[in-house]
């Protein structure tokens, strides 16, 4: 199903032809020219959750988003942690509705399950249908382990908090569960992937929901041979291309004293033995000096997965790898060298039907890696402004990737002038890449110590994404950093007015809900591209724009021929009214096909408007 939204502000009709004034966003990120028929895009302002009164600490009320998943563009749920009234750990969920974070919600654990000196926190979320999201995360149990939990959202409601069992095969009273990975691919179908310590040893973990029911976790193991007496196994990723047929991988301590990327795979839920990373013949890397992970995998539509990480090669630096899935026997490919003198990472892979690319770092400076038709492409350093940027350590790390279609957003970490540890965002349209952007927070400068980090990601729709992390605040405090990409938001306004329409300015009014929280608005003619008024949504979503009527507007069809008068007109309410006929209404479509119509609300068969503002489907229907 697809859930892209645009929401029509508002429509006035003329008696004869409509003169409108389009509202639209403009896009920083991909340029400020935005020809007709396009959809822009812009971020919003960093915003920190709110929580409850009484619920944060009052010493050190940090918070951080762990994940972020999307339902639809309209639907998105944060998960992570925070620390409470009585300085512990508490897990929270928080829903973004249309645009506007709510507070928030601290997730309570019967006190009998958990252990005195309280700890838990939800690390991942997923969502599985366009109405339903599960978060999965771990607490410290009653045994001075951590047990694994889940909660579900569906239709705007949070289920009961369960807990999840691991199969019992001799584990120890504190023994820890960590879930590292999670996907759902229906709302009664999700995986989650992680590692299980018992005590002594610790062994890739996954779980499996059947038909809205949690199993019980298992413990998966090596293939004959590969794992040491004292197991140590990080199960770091997983993809599912469908329901039950999934990856994953990590790295582990195996019987030759090395550490070594795995890779696994189930069918139909049933997993296989997890097996060492091949490598190409030709690849230079000795065994026997192995330090390696496989850091992420991605599943497209298509069913085809990729993996990626890194190797220790004869060097003795880090090199990035590659690994497609779809043979019997994958083969990790090196991505090629950049300097035989600098260590290079893969760390994150997004593979959409249209477009492949990993990213990591390649000799201290972030890179993205383009993949197509079975190679690599040209290696792209993010070349991070220099004005933002620390002189003595001008480090860089792209840490995720998410692409949708043609469209690929990449996020990461550099040095800033404080030597301190700032977030970036960079966009790629298809053909460009845009130049990298750190987030403004209160309008502190590069030299700040914000120690910004982005750790979920998620993408609806191509110009929608919406970041989760945390971020240093001037009291020292790690709170919540959350940043949306606003959609295209297009509004129509017209004056009726039986004489010609006066020069000068107009004050535009749109009431609350009619954009989003702190969004660029700029009015414009529907026939002419330059902004004859500009202005920012409140917090509520309103806006008043004061708009300059060009002199020339008086001239040909834009004089309207309605009744009311030019001094009626000094504040123009964004409200529905009725037309006489369909014919009144000039239908004005800036809609690229396949985007949402949010233009009139008349048909040629309709004979008034309709009296409400609303979203729009993709048939124009109010929804």
């Amino acid at each position: 199903m697809d859930s892209r939204r645009h929401r029509m502000v508002a429509l006035i009709p003329s008696m004869a032809v409509l003169l409108g004034m389009t509202i639209f966003t403009a896009n920083p990120v991909l340029g400020d020219v935005t020809p007709e028929g396009t959809t822009t895009s812009q971020w919003g302002p960093v915003e920190t959750l709110s929580f409850p009164s009484g619920t944060q600490s009052s010493l050190t009320p940090d918070s951080t988003i762990m994940d972020v998943a999307c339902a639809t563009d309209d639907l998105c749920i944060a998960v992570g942690f925070f620390k409470n009234a009585d300085d512990e750990e508490q897990a929270f969920t928080a829903v973004l509705t249309k645009g506007v974070w709510g507070a928030a919600v601290p997730v309570l654990i019967d006190d009998a399950l958990q252990a005195a000196d309280k700890n838990a926190m939800f690390r991942h979320v997923s969502c599985g249908s366009d109405t339903s999201c599960t978060a999965v995360g771990h607490f410290k149990n009653s045994g001075n382990g951590f047990s694994l939990m889940s909660q579900a959202y569906a239709n705007g409601a949070w289920a009961d908090l369960e807990v999840i069992p691991i199969e019992d095969i001799g584990q120890a009273p504190a023994s820890q569960a960590t879930p590292t990975a999670l996907v759902c691919m229906t709302a009664t179908d999700c995986t989650i992937a992680g590692y299980f310590w018992d005590g002594g040893n610790q062994d890739p973990l996954v779980v499996d929901m059947v038909d809205g029911m949690w199993q019980a976790g298992k413990r998966l193991s090596f293939a004959d041979g590969l794992s040491g007496s004292d197991r140590e196994a990080d199960m770091q990723t997983l993809a599912c291309s469908s329901a039950g047929n999934c990856y994953a991988g990590g790295s582990f301590w195996s019987a030759d004293d090395t550490y070594d990327a795995f890779i696994v795979s189930s069918e139909d839920r049933v997993w296989g033995a997890a097996n060492r990373v091949s490598y190409a013949a030709d690849t230079e890397r000795t065994p026997a000096n192995a330090s390696d992970e496989l850091r992420a995998i991605s599943c497209h539509l298509g069913g085809a997965c990729t993996a990626v990480g890194y190797f220790k090669n004869n060097s003795g630096n880090s090199q990035g790898f590659i690994l497609p899935l779809a043979a019997d026997t994958p083969t990790a490919i090196p991505m090629p060298t950049i300097d035989e003198a600098a260590p290079t990472f893969l760390v994150d892979i997004s593979c959409s039907d249209e477009t492949c690319i990993a990213v990591g770092s390649a000799g201290g400076a972030a890179v993205v890696m383009p993949w197509a038709d079975d190679a690599w492409g040209t290696p792209i350093t993010v070349p991070i402004p220099s004005d933002i940027q620390s002189q003595s350590s001008p480090s860089s790390f792209a840490a995720t990737a998410t692409c949708v279609s043609t469209s690929c957003l990449v996020s990461g970490r550099f040095q800033n002038t404080a030597d301190s540890s700032d977030a970036f965002v960079t966009m790629y349209d298809g053909e460009t890449w845009s130049d990298p952007e750190r987030f403004d927070i209160d309008g502190d400068p590069a030299d700040a110590d914000r120690r910004t980090g982005v750790s979920g990601v998620a993408c609806p729709s191509i110009g929608r994404c919406v970041l989760g992390g945390s971020y240093r605040d001037e009291n020292g405090d790690d709170v919540s950093l959350a940043v949306q990409q606003l959609p295209t938001v297009v509004a129509y306004a017209a004056v009726d007015n039986s004489a010609p329409l006066p020069g000068g300015n107009i004050a535009l009014t749109y009431p609350a809900g009619s954009f989003a929280a702190g969004e660029s608005v700029s009015v414009h003619f529907a026939d002419r591209g330059d902004a004859i008024g500009t202005g920012t949504a409140g917090q509520d979503g309103s806006a008043e724009i004061t708009a300059t009527i060009p002199s020339d507007a008086d001239a040909g069809p834009a004089n309207l021929a309605a009744s009311g008068s030019a001094s009626g007109h000094t504040t123009l309410t964004p409200i529905v009214v009725s037309a006489t006929t369909a014919d009144d209404v000039e239908l004005i479509d800036y809609a690229q096909p396949g985007q949402y119509d949010i233009g009139p609300c008349l048909t040629e068969s309709d004979t008034d408007c309709i009296e409400q503002l609303g979203y729009f489907d993709a048939s124009g229907n109010l929804i």
